[in-house]
């Protein structure tokens, strides 16, 4: 009875020792609580950091496809390269209705009944950059479409 409220002594410690147990209890739930949310942490940061790692590998691999490095292994390189080379032979104004391109292989579909094709021939001759595998007439067929299959050398 030193504070004057004329408590016991005894009630006064169980008021003081129930005080320090919620305040120990309130701690410990912070620190568990604390020690989940940076588990999360470190596993949202692994998956993002093991996500940019995959992006980065499959944009190096991108990059060294068509950087010529690795330009006989790849199809899409050979494709991309007969792409540009069919480009150069080909004259504005054509009236294509189809252009496939596979590898080294191009078909071309011409649909156009007054189509001078002796001239479209004549150039990709002369670039000696194709091989001119099948050459399909207009007389030949009934639809009236020209149909040219080349391959790159």
């Amino acid at each position: 009875m030193n504070k004057g409220f004329f408590l016991p002594q005894w009630y006064l410690e169980s008021k003081l020792n129930r005080k320090r147990k919620v305040m120990k209890l309130c701690i410990m739930a912070i620190v568990i609580v604390n020690i989940v949310l940076t588990d999360f942490l470190i596993i949202k940061l692994n998956k993002v950091k093991s996500l940019d790692n995959r992006i980065n590998e499959t944009k190096l691999y991108n990059e060294g496809n068509y950087s010529g490095k690795n330009k006989g292994d790849m199809k899409e390189c050979k494709t991309l390269d007969t792409l540009s080379q069919v480009n150069k032979i080909i004259e504005t104004g054509i009236p294509f209705k189809q252009i496939y391109i596979k590898n080294k292989k191009v078909d071309i579909q011409i649909s156009s009944e007054e189509f001078n094709y002796i001239s479209l021939i004549k150039n990709i001759e002369e670039e000696e950059e194709f091989i001119i595998k099948n050459l399909v007439l207009p007389e030949e067929q009934n639809n009236k479409e020209i149909r040219i299959s080349i391959e790159l050398r």
